[in-house]
């Protein structure tokens, strides 16, 4: 392709994606003047900042700067530092207006390559025939559904035949099976008709990722050229096709990756040379088509790596970790405003990166995880499908209407017995392979009545290392599915993404797996009872076994609280009321056979009864437990819940 075509269709593509921020833009500011909220705001930030990347790219440099202008105010508008009025609305609008002034010309049709010629095609004649085409799938599952039917029918009928048996039942069994027979023969012609059609239609739709990654190298060096490094980008897969749709959303979330990796993650040459690596750092990004209609992009660096210690202290700053605790990076990359900058840039720093990944792969029915190594560099690999038409979900009931939940968002679906469900922390969780899960019922995530059971499916999300369970009534099935969205004037309904049509002709919600995630984050928890209860402390250092112990001590009726190592129990004792402690041996600081002898050693605490539950079972140990003043020793190799709540019992 000559150079001068590339840029006319890279501007054109620009133009497409810089229209669709405006109007986003335009549509927040007037939402604003009414309703003024935090929720509107962040949506014009990140539009924002999305546009100064988009901007950037393209070398339009006076709309990146307007761009950065806008992001730099509604950044203070966040902060509180600025209030909205009619005067800050307007000044808003009008650089969103100037920003439009600063587009090139009206849209151009779409070039579509079929064999060695090409032919121009009207976008908007050619996604009309795609509804129409994707239509055709619809009427096969009414195709399939009429066989089924047909097939039950005709099993009705022998079973009666078995028992009233005559010659009008004979003749109607036999035309039943011509009738079937004919069907299948319809659906097998009918079904190769349609795919083929669709296939076709799919195929127009499909370009090659390198119609979007050409502009990646040059964009890669400015930024690089900007912080003072070297950076060589790499592409590999760039001729696998993809739907034109997802190429057009991607290729933000591609850009915010790149920017990511020359900013926080390749070092400056004489940093690199200092850890003998080459001064010029390396990203790559290598595509590959996967089982399923799926396909993997791996977005990479030998960089330094993500400094886990700054993105937790950025989370505990935002409210996002407590203190003390020591969680997975995973949920807090992707979590808006988490940052490990020490200064915000016109390149980064504001947070936003991350989680406008997250959120647009997602959209799409993909999923993103990273991988990442102090001083070796960082992948992250995104599975996304290559169209958008249909995808596969799973067909469950929750208070007893049907719903689809994508595959993609589905970690593993199990059985659970409600006696199994604990109370840990005042949430509903089930221990799975040694660690405790926060479940939710479905049902009343979507404020319905859940219908009992005994036994239960349980769905397991799983998004950005984060994993929560969902109560269902019953697991249909898995089976390709149609999606619609749900119109203009239902744009966005919690927890609901869209709707497909099944066989049987039933409406059935898709649901929205990141919003259920959050709902169940959001609901409140179940309130303990306290009055009467029995106040135990747990000193326990592994999170798994803290859990554990805390939910089988809440569900035999006491209230719980933990401590993490002897020095941390030493503290919550002092300033609170407990009628017995149950600790570990084996922590750091301060060890269970230290706390019992200080414990036995304090004139307030000297009658307190302690409980060591262990996994050291040695003569020695059990004798020194006793020594220090332990009033049980508990071994967990032998461990059996009862004999815990019984010593308690018997303690308390």
């Amino acid at each position: 392709m000559a150079e001068g075509d590339f840029a006319a269709r890279l501007l054109a593509t620009f133009r497409v994606e810089a229209a669709e921020h405006i109007e986003a833009m335009s549509d927040s500011i007037v939402k604003l003047r009414n309703f003024p909220d935090q929720e509107t705001i962040e949506r014009i930030y990140r539009e924002a900042h999305s546009l100064k990347g988009a901007a950037r790219a393209v070398d339009m440099r006076e709309v990146e700067s307007m761009c950065q202008s806008l992001e730099d105010l509604l950044a203070r508008l966040k902060k509180g530092m600025l209030e909205i009025s009619p005067g800050l609305l307007d000044s808003m609008q009008e650089t969103v207006d100037r920003i439009a002034s600063q587009l090139p010309g009206k849209k151009s049709p779409l070039d579509v390559p079929p064999g060695g010629e090409t032919v121009r095609v009207d976008l908007e004649k050619l996604k009309s025939v795609m509804r129409h085409t994707e239509e055709l799938l619809s009427s096969k599952l009414y195709q399939q559904q009429r066989l089924n039917d047909l097939d039950e029918i005709r099993g009705i009928l022998a079973g009666k035949k078995s028992l009233e048996p005559n010659t009008e039942m004979k003749l109607l069994e036999a035309r039943l099976a011509a009738v079937r027979k004919a069907s299948e023969r319809d659906l097998r012609a009918f079904s190769a008709i349609s795919d083929e059609l669709f296939q076709g239609m799919r195929e127009m739709f499909m370009m090659p990722f390198s119609s979007i990654s050409n502009a990646f190298p040059r964009f890669v060096r400015d930024v690089s050229r900007e912080l003072g490094k070297k950076t060589d980008l790499v592409i590999r897969g760039g001729e696998i096709g993809i739907d034109r749709r997802i190429l057009e959303e991607i290729k933000e979330p591609l850009i915010h990756l790149l920017r990511n990796a020359v900013d926080h993650g390749i070092e400056a040459p004489e940093d690199r040379i200092a850890k003998a690596k080459a001064p010029e750092g390396r990203i790559a990004i290598a595509l590959s088509q996967i089982d399923g209609g799926k396909v993997e992009i791996v977005v990479s660096d030998d960089g330094a790596g993500i400094d886990a210690e700054k993105v937790r202290a950025s989370g505990k700053k935002l409210g996002l970790l407590g203190d003390g605790e020591n969680e997975r990076i995973e949920p807090l990359l992707f979590s808006s405003g988490v940052s490990t900058s020490q200064a915000v840039t016109g390149i980064s720093g504001r947070g936003l990166g991350l989680a406008i990944v997250l959120e647009k792969v997602e959209k799409l029915g993909g999923g993103i995880e990273v991988e990442t190594s102090w001083n070796s560099g960082t992948v992250f690999r995104m599975i996304l499908p290559l169209t958008l038409a249909t995808f596969r979900g799973v067909l469950v009931k929750a208070g007893g209407k049907r719903f689809v939940i994508p595959s993609s968002a589905i970690k593993y679906i199990l059985r659970v017995e409600k006696k199994s469900i604990k109370m840990v922390e005042n949430l509903e969780t089930v221990e799975i392979e040694g660690e405790a899960l926060s479940i939710s019922s479905l049902a009343e995530l979507l404020e319905m009545k859940e219908e009992a059971g005994t036994h239960l499916p349980l769905i397991v999300l799983s998004r950005a290392g984060e994993s929560i369970g969902l109560r269902v009534e019953e697991v249909v099935g898995e089976q390709e599915v149609l999606v619609r969205t749900l119109g203009p004037q239902l744009v966005r309904v919690r927890n609901v993404s869209g709707a497909c049509m099944l066989g049987s002709g039933e409406i059935v919600p898709v649901l929205n797996a990141p919003d259920l995630m959050k709902s169940a984050r959001m609901k409140p928890s179940r309130p303990v009872q306290e009055k009467g209860q029995k106040h135990i402390l747990v000193v326990e250092d592994s999170i798994t076994s803290r859990t554990l112990l805390k939910g089988i001590l809440e569900s035999a009726g006491y209230k719980v609280s933990t401590a993490v190592d002897g020095i941390d129990a030493q503290l919550r004792l002092k300033n609170g009321s407990f009628d017995l402690v149950v600790s570990d041996v084996d922590m750091p600081r301060m060890d269970g056979f230290d706390l019992t002898a200080e414990i036995r050693s304090d004139r307030d605490l000297s009658s307190l009864p302690v409980v060591l539950v262990t996994s050291l079972d040695s003569r020695e140990d059990r004798e020194k437990g006793a020594e220090v003043g332990a009033n049980a020793y508990i071994v967990k190799s032998s461990f059996d819940q009862s004999d815990l709540v019984e010593a308690i019992e018997r303690l308390t």
